[in-house]
């Protein structure tokens, strides 16, 4: 390989590597945005010990998140499902739903500067409790109508 080439290769391996954080900068700097994330629910079952897993299932969703309005919804296609509070918002980490009672918990935290996430929910309805965690991308936002 001549010595042109790999100063060639090699400029756009750090324009790429330069595109990719200045992505990653804007769409952690941005009010308006949507998440398309992906990853695996899995059911836990508590009844023995130690508690395992039962099944697992892939999982996709995307999100249209909202910090100003401080509003988020799960996207169905062109349909925006009930518009919920964020729970709160802390640099990076979103905390979209952050609630824990005696019969409940419920928790969806997304990492905008790594794009993991991870959602547990435990009712009595349901005696396993479902996890899922993955990794979301950011998308263009989607009006939240």
């Amino acid at each position: 390989m001549s010595l042109n080439r790999v100063i060639r290769c090699t400029a756009v391996v750090f324009a790429g590597v330069g595109m990719f954080a200045s992505v990653t900068a804007s769409a952690a700097s941005q009010s308006r945005f949507d998440m398309i994330c992906t990853g695996t629910n899995m059911h836990i079952d508590t009844a023995d010990s130690p508690s395992y897993v039962t099944d697992t299932t892939p999982i996709s969703m995307r999100l249209s998140v909202d910090l100003k309005a401080k509003r988020w919804c799960y996207r169905d296609d062109a349909h925006c499902g009930p518009r919920l509070p964020i729970s709160s918002i802390e640099g990076d980490k979103l905390h979209l739903i952050a609630v824990k009672t005696d019969l409940n918990e419920a928790n969806f935290d997304i990492d905008r500067s790594t794009g993991a996430y991870s959602r547990r929910l435990y009712t009595p309805q349901y005696p396993q409790p479902m996890l899922s965690s993955g990794v979301c991308t950011v998308a263009p936002f989607t009006p939240i109508k």
